[in-house]
């Protein structure tokens, strides 16, 4: 059994990284997984084999079910198109470093034409 881990270990982890969060990011996105490598009794690890096989196969089931109502048409998405007449343009807070290097006017002068046209 002891070999079947450090192949799995060696499979699933082929670069060993000295990085804890690369290591941290990768097992809390499998869920699972990482608590098999750590289950120190032969019970532990079958109970997570099954947890991990139930759950896939229900991710599996789940997605077979909502593809078929996607394709059958029993799902109904409804597109409305609004047509306004004008677009605002959005508000922006400037900030800069240097008060003194932004030209203010210039730039007012351009949302101003930008609104009239």
């Amino acid at each position: 059994m002891k070999q079947i881990n450090s192949w799995i270990q060696k499979i699933l982890f082929p670069f060993r990284h000295k990085c804890p969060i690369c290591h941290a990011n990768w097992s809390h996105q499998l869920h699972g997984f990482h608590q098999y490598l750590q289950a120190k009794t032969p019970l532990k690890k079958t109970i997570w084999v099954f947890t991990i096989f139930y759950f896939l196969l229900f991710a599996i089931h789940y997605s077979v079910f909502l593809l078929n109502d996607y394709v059958y048409r029993r799902v109904i998405t409804l597109n409305t198109i609004h047509q306004v007449k004008r677009l605002y343009f959005p508000n922006i807070t400037i900030c800069p470093k240097y008060v003194d290097s932004l030209n203010f006017t210039a730039i007012e002068q351009m949302y101003i034409y930008a609104c009239q046209t």
